[in-house]
């Protein structure tokens, strides 16, 4: 039976010593494991399943993916039909995120400047915005056409959005709004 050893190892850019070590085995022995050369039996999936930070279940299923969709930086969005040179045009997602999630490529230091060209994930479009929304990080859809990701707070009159510098853009109509469920670095 095939499994996602490799793929999980390769995520956390561990080398096979690395994995190995942690496993308790020897680098062969891993080897064998990953190759599915050797039978993967309950106590090394529970320790696959330890390891790498995953259910049980994915140790054994395919990753799921989410279409990269564009990019989105303090400004806006440009997005492609085709991906960009040079970019991915799909990005492991986790494997409880609903069927229709997709992704954008954050530019800029919008979030922080540790966040430039990682991946937010969103699948639910509230349109209008609901109240479960306030105070998440979302990707929003502003009624002058930008496509923002921030925090989104309640305004005096429309919405605040907050970024990861501090800085707080007040009174925005926000038309839409998908809360981030997770961030992928590139």
């Amino acid at each position: 039976m095939g499994n996602n050893l490799k793929t999980l190892r390769k995520r956390r850019k561990w080398t096979l010593d690395e994995a190995a070590g942690r496993f308790g085995l020897s680098r062969g022995g891993y080897i064998k494991i990953e190759r599915s050369e050797r039978g993967l039996g309950d106590k090394h999936i529970q320790k696959a399943a330890k390891v790498y930070g995953v259910p049980a279940h994915e140790v054994f299923s395919e990753p799921r993916t989410a279409k990269v969709v564009g990019k989105v930086g303090a400004g806006g969005t440009v997005v492609y039909e085709e991906p960009l040179e040079g970019e991915l045009d799909s990005i492991e997602c986790p494997a409880d995120a609903p069927p229709e999630t997709v992704a954008l490529q954050i530019e800029g230091d919008s979030l922080g400047p540790g966040f430039n060209r990682w991946y937010a994930l969103f699948a639910r479009v509230e349109e209008p915005v609901t109240e479960n929304l306030i105070g998440k990080l979302c990707v929003v859809g502003t009624a002058d056409g930008r496509r923002l990701i921030k925090w989104l707070r309640l305004g005096a009159v429309g919405h605040n959005l907050i970024s990861g510098t501090g800085d707080i853009e007040e009174g925005v109509k926000v038309v839409w709004a998908a809360k981030v469920i997770d961030l992928r670095p590139a």
